[in-house]
């Protein structure tokens, strides 16, 4: 079954990078938010039912971050983001 989106990344050809991450704190997420800001493409938090743009600081507040997110990167991420970004990525 196809959806709609991976009609669009498959006909773009785009990179999509798929993590897990911990924000624990407001230094944290602020951090976060300028490192996705960064970026070309999309960023996409899902946590429990709810989807978030990653680049936005009060959507990220919005959540309820006792629980680690995923987090879709589409698009191009600057070496230097993903060096910093690093920190966050829960294996």
């Amino acid at each position: 079954r196809k959806y709609y989106t991976d009609l669009v990344r498959e006909r773009n050809k785009t990179k999509m990078i798929e993590s897990a991450i911990k924000l624990s704190n407001v230094t944290e997420i602020n951090d976060f938010v300028r490192l996705t800001n960064m970026c070309t493409g999309d960023v996409t938090i899902y946590s429990g039912r709810y989807v978030i743009d990653g680049k936005s600081l009060m959507g990220i507040y919005s959540l309820d971050l006792s629980n680690s997110i995923r987090v879709e990167f589409d698009g191009d991420i600057p070496d230097e983001v993903k060096e910093e970004m690093k920190k966050y990525i829960i294996e």
